[in-house]
């Protein structure tokens, strides 16, 4: 096929019908050879309040592009109205009923870009449940791999701040190195926020990871941007939290920044509570940035590193991934704690 494949799916006039898709895709092969991947999937209801949505989800699932880029973007409508909703799922399948491992997902290109777009708009989500804009999840030994061969590799995510708990990006591997993200040698980027004038929230992240793998080649970059300035939530926000995270490059600089809330009474740009966190780099620079939102009227709290009682965080190299380290390491924050 030399073509482009372009796919649009939307969700309309759903009152109250629970697991519900603008676009899905499952049990699927799906290949390219010398054009462009474009798929966009939307939710939005009429009346009623749904549980368990997405604008578009994908499982158990091989996405490749030969010569091109691939594109995917789900988005919930500001008119939606969920108990627990995903812009953009990917992984195993989820639903109100499903517990177990589906299938494993790839999306991979040989020389174009791959690009991930969660976008999560409605301000009524339940008190009991979340509203997240990129969601990658697997469920038993599945597993999710996103990988270029030296395209860029993009991922955002926004999401409302709700009543419910709320993440731009939301990572969460069922076990250790469930989720890779690889671009062998261009530049990855991961964004998570939130929309400016949103509702009242609870628990809210820019970004959220649990047992991801962030990977680079040569002198590919990772840049990792988590706001939560925009988070209207008074309880804790986080503008990044790492749970048992590998980031790492041979030469590349990694950038961490996470930017906290602006309102919450317990405020930090970036947290790791009692886990893990690896940030390596054979000779690239490292900077981790933490940083107080502007506007601030809560309480902000500043970075926090809290190592888990068999596990560490470790920044430079761990003897076993990366044997050793030449690079700079630089920590900044407004305010900082560590335990460990």
């Amino acid at each position: 096929a030399g073509g482009n494949l372009r796919a649009k799916g939307r969700t309309i006039n759903n009152t109250g019908v629970d697991d519900n898709f603008g676009v899905y895709i499952t049990g699927s092969t799906i290949e390219t050879a010398a054009g462009d991947q474009y798929w966009f999937g939307t939710y939005g209801r009429n009346n009623g309040t749904a549980d368990y949505l997405s604008g578009l989800e994908i499982n158990d699932s091989t996405m490749s592009a030969t010569a091109g880029d691939i594109e995917i973007s789900g988005q919930i409508e500001a008119t939606g109205s969920v108990v627990n909703g995903n812009a953009l799922r990917i992984g195993s399948l989820g639903g109100s009923n499903n517990a177990s491992a589906t299938g494993n997902v790839s999306i991979t290109t040989t020389t174009g870009t791959i690009t991930l777009t969660g976008a999560q708009k409605t301000a009524s989500v339940s008190s009991s449940g979340y509203g997240y804009g990129l969601s990658l999840v697997t469920l038993g030994i599945d597993t999710v791999v996103i990988e270029s061969q030296g395209g860029d590799v993009t991922l955002s995510g926004n999401a409302s701040s709700t009543a419910g708990v709320d993440r731009g990006i939301h990572v969460h591997g069922a076990t250790t190195d469930a989720i890779t993200i690889d671009a062998n040698g261009g530049a990855i980027n991961l964004s998570g926020s939130f929309p400016t004038g949103t509702g009242a929230g609870q628990i809210d992240h820019g970004i959220h990871t649990t047992h991801l793998n962030v990977l680079n080649t040569g002198s590919g970059t990772i840049s990792i941007t988590g706001d939560a300035s925009n988070s209207a939530s008074t309880g804790a926000v986080r503008g990044i939290t790492f749970e048992g995270t590998r980031i790492q490059t041979d030469s590349g600089a990694i950038d961490i920044t996470g930017t906290a809330g602006k309102v919450s009474s317990n405020s930090r740009g970036i947290t790791v509570e009692n886990n893990a966190l690896k940030v390596l780099s054979a000779s690239g620079a490292i900077t981790v940035t933490d940083q107080a939102p502007a506007g601030l009227t809560g309480t902000y709290n500043g970075l926090y590193l809290a190592a888990s009682a068999n596990s560490g965080i470790v920044f430079g190299a761990d003897s076993a991934d990366v044997p050793s380290s030449s690079s700079a390491v630089t920590i900044r924050a407004d305010k900082l704690g560590f335990s460990g």
